[in-house]
């Protein structure tokens, strides 16, 4: 989907060593397709600092969205739908002025 959608090949892949990640099946998958795959160090959020940070505004977002709205905890998901909404409207400092993630 990605590939389609922005019309460039996938040639690398940084993952974390998660399950779904590290399987025979996933590995000839990439392989397949000639995508090389490299994986961060086991227990070591920070060299994925990029995501990791950006999963734990998400996760500030929901927890204050939560609280803000008294609804219950089994709500999380769609706070977290309504997060990463907002998130991606919002002006951000490594975008041109003016310009939002969901406009670019």
């Amino acid at each position: 989907m990605a590939e389609t959608k922005f019309k460039s090949r996938i040639e690398n892949l940084r993952c974390d060593r998660g399950d779904e990640y590290v399987s025979e099946e996933f590995r000839r998958f990439c392989q397949a397709r000639g995508i090389s795959i490299s994986y961060s160090m086991p227990r070591n959020p920070s060299q994925n600092g990029k995501s990791e940070r950006m999963n734990r505004t998400l996760m500030e977002k929901v927890r204050c969205l939560l609280l803000d709205s008294n609804l219950e905890k089994d709500m999380w998901g769609k706070a977290l739908m309504t997060a990463t909404y907002l998130a991606n409207r919002l002006t951000t400092s490594t975008l041109p002025k003016g310009i939002t993630p969901a406009e670019r």
